[in-house]
């Protein structure tokens, strides 16, 4: 995984599409160097496309590819609000979060039956 602090957005205008289209590039370090990654919104419906091909041809045809997808309603400053993995871990491992399969109810029924026996 990487961290907030290793992913840089920048964003730009595009020449070749219409009036309002953004173009922001994801910027994320990893084991194998630096990638760069284009996402092209649509100002209109909203959607995101990987590829300036895409955009083209949604543009042409009107016909979304499978690859673009409408964000989240989140944005970074509700990132920032969620909780770390550590306390995610910590309030997993509360004693009073663990699923019991059998209670004690079952062990007093069979010994109950034991004892009418």
């Amino acid at each position: 995984m990487c961290s907030a602090s290793k992913v840089v957005v920048e964003k730009s205008t595009v020449d070749d599409l219409p009036p309002g289209w953004i173009k922001e590039t994801k910027i994320r370090k990893n084991a194998f160097g630096v990638r760069r990654d284009p996402y092209y919104t649509d100002p209109v419906s909203g959607y995101v496309f990987r590829s300036k091909k895409d955009v083209f041809r949604y543009l042409e045809t009107g016909e979304i590819s499978r690859h673009a997808f409408k964000p989240s309603k989140r944005d970074a400053h509700d990132l920032e609000a969620l909780p770390s993995p550590a306390a995610k871990r910590q309030k997993l491992e509360h004693p009073a979060t663990r699923r019991r399969l059998f209670s004690g109810q079952m062990l007093n029924y069979c010994s109950s039956q034991t004892m009418s026996n």
